[in-house]
């Protein structure tokens, strides 16, 4: 069985997925995860493999984080090879509250908004004041689209078995509605 974790970026889909993993693993259900982003990132996470399946087994749950899993020909499987789907959406405000630690850790790093085709964007130098301009029109581009993003992820998704999980952000960490 296959299940594919998704939603618009920097929402808690990889800890939504770390969760459901341990869950799963918990009650003795075999589970295997992966980010998708790290099959082409030249870095991986380092809790997800970071392997493309080779194959998928039938006794094995597949939990596969991919931002881009309702976008047809951008997606590491097509939208119809999963069973079952969960769309991670915050609120707007949460959203943003989930944006600015990443933001803050692409200026540390000195790149930023890493893209499969161009690779890390930035000036490759950690703290450099150049960054920060790129960084808060890349943050604001995100915010003021994801609304557009969603609309045309949840019709993609609206044929197959869904569930919209709703991520909100607190000051002692993320939180989950359904």
């Amino acid at each position: 069985m296959k299940i594919l974790i998704t939603g618009v970026g920097s929402t808690g889909k990889s800890t939504l997925r770390r969760l459901l993993v341990k869950a799963c693993r918990s009650i003795g259900i075999r589970t295997e995860h992966y980010d998708a982003d790290d099959f082409q990132k030249p870095r991986c996470s380092e809790d997800a493999d970071s392997r493309r399946p080779e194959s998928f087994r039938d006794d094995v749950l597949y939990i596969i984080e991919d931002v881009r899993g309702p976008v047809p020909g951008k997606a590491f499987l097509p939208i119809s090879d999963y069973d079952g789907i969960i769309y991670v959406m915050p609120g707007p405000i949460s959203n943003l509250m989930f944006w600015l630690p990443r933001a803050w850790r692409w200026y540390q790093k000195g790149k930023f908004d890493w893209d499969r085709n161009t690779g890390w964007r930035g000036i490759q130098k950690s703290y450099d004041v150049r960054n920060i301009a790129p960084i808060m029109k890349r943050l604001a581009r995100y915010m003021r689209r994801r609304k557009e993003w969603i609309k045309e992820d949840l019709v993609a998704i609206s044929g197959k078995p869904h569930l919209i999980i709703k991520s909100v952000w607190s000051p002692k960490g993320i939180r989950w509605k359904i």
